[in-house]
């Protein structure tokens, strides 16, 4: 029998405007996204990108899957399209903002191991 394991894939990061991965599916697991929250702290728009990378995959267009989405001042987003994204072993989720220090984002999945 499978081991469904909820939790939070991505405590409360900071993003930088380096695309930098937030999380790995673990060996031998199976990862829904539940939720990706963005909280953009300043008090001007900016913008996220969010990229899924299969196992050994580049971060590039290829792997996009939000495109610099823009959050306005002060505001809080979950994506309705990250919801439900199916991550085989080895896969993972890097992230970027066009500011440093100005989006904040957290996470939960479901891993079925």
């Amino acid at each position: 029998m499978s081991a469904l394991n909820p939790e939070q894939i991505i405590a409360p990061t900071v993003l930088t405007t380096a695309a930098a991965f937030l999380y790995t599916v673990p060996v031998k697991t199976v990862t829904v996204v539940r939720r990706l929250t963005f909280c953009n702290t300043t008090a001007v728009a900016r913008t996220f990108t969010v990229y899924y990378t299969p196992s050994a995959g580049a971060v590039d267009a290829t792997t996009m899957l939000i495109n610099a989405e823009r959050l306005g001042p002060t505001r809080t987003v979950s994506p309705p399209e990250l919801e439900g994204l199916v991550l085989e072993a080895g896969d993972q989720i890097w992230i970027k903002a066009d500011a440093n220090s100005a989006i904040t984002v957290m996470g939960a999945a479901t891993e079925i191991a």
